[in-house]
């Protein structure tokens, strides 16, 4: 992880009971009133289209 403020991280996993996969993570504030993936995806979209 780089920076002070990681917004996303990506990697990959593996377990002793032969299990392995690929993770994908992204952070979502909850101190922006954001409840669900959906409306903090929403919110960003809106963000997007007005910068």
């Amino acid at each position: 992880m780089t920076g002070r403020t990681p917004q996303s991280i990506t990697g990959s996993y593996f377990t002793d009971r032969y299990t392995a996969g690929d993770m994908d993570l992204t952070l979502v504030d909850r101190s922006t009133d954001h409840w669900t993936f959906a409306d903090a995806q929403t919110a960003d979209q809106a963000t997007a289209q007005t910068a």
